[in-house]
């Protein structure tokens, strides 16, 4: 019910948003409601929040952004298919209006500890991993298998925030799926693209923390981070040592890259870049 109240409210903020900075035309204007159905989350249909945190509210207007933002791109698909180009116009228009309004991170990213084990398959994680593969491979920056160092051109950053709120929403609810480390290597992949280096580090250790196992190149690419972003060469030494002697049979371009990079920052004398 929250989640409901919570898209209606987002949802009518928005267009109000876009109303006030688009042009007034009435054929883009809604039409005044007619039903006598009551709105959810109004004075005629209250919804309780006093028992939600300021965690869980959040949370409730990224999905409801997110869903708005799905909504409108399967509005335009539709009326594409059926060659309706003026209401394929609006949805578009409706979806760029959105995508121009600034979208603040009100609670910082609280990545759970190390503790956490992948210990079994649950459906629902499954699922929800798989949304989120989904996304990230629309957006364009599906880890790819052979890849060491550079990620690929983004087609669209809004996509790819929408596949990281899922992550993180897999390892908040599901903390024994199978999936967390997953989740955990490819949200620190797109925080690296985002620049956001401190972040992605600790979830690159959370992936091989919680499943020592895990079948991504984690460890190489926290060492990179340690290395080439923030500096901290004794720990990328370090974590480049753990990464040849568990991941590098798997990850042979790192392996290659990782063994130069020691070389380079234990020899004697030598000035690292």
């Amino acid at each position: 019910m929250a989640r409901i109240a919570g898209t209606c409210v987002l949802i009518t903020i928005i267009l109000c948003a876009v109303g006030c900075n688009s042009t007034h035309n009435d054929s883009l204007m809604i039409p005044p409601r007619t039903s006598s159905t009551p709105i959810i989350g109004s004075s005629d249909f209250p919804v309780d929040l006093t028992d939600m945190s300021e965690v869980d509210i959040v949370e409730q207007v990224a999905l409801s952004r997110q869903e708005y933002r799905q909504g409108l791109q399967w509005l335009s698909n539709h009326y594409a298919r059926a060659g309706d180009d003026r209401k394929e116009a609006w949805a578009r228009r409706e979806l760029s209006s959105l995508n121009r309004i600034p979208q603040y991170n009100y609670v910082g990213d609280v990545i759970p500890g190390p503790t956490l084990r992948a210990r079994m398959s649950i459906p629902e994680a499954d699922a929800l991993y798989l949304d989120a593969q989904d996304l990230q491979r629309e957006a364009g920056l599906l880890h790819p298998r052979f890849v060491a160092i550079k990620l690929p051109y983004v087609r669209n950053n809004n996509t790819l925030r929408m596949a990281l709120n899922k992550y993180s929403l897999l390892i908040k609810r599901y903390s024994e799926s199978d999936k967390i480390d997953d989740a955990a290597f490819q949200a620190g992949y797109i925080h690296e693209h985002f620049n956001e280096y401190g972040i992605a580090l600790t979830y690159y250790q959370r992936a091989f923390q919680w499943d020592s196992r895990t079948p991504h190149p984690a460890r190489f690419r926290a060492a990179n981070i340690l290395d080439k972003r923030l500096h901290r060469k004794a720990e990328a030494v370090e974590m480049y040592q753990q990464a040849l002697s568990a991941e590098g049979t798997q990850w042979l371009k790192w392996q290659e890259f990782a063994a130069e990079r020691v070389r380079v920052l234990t020899k004697t004398g030598s000035t690292v870049n």
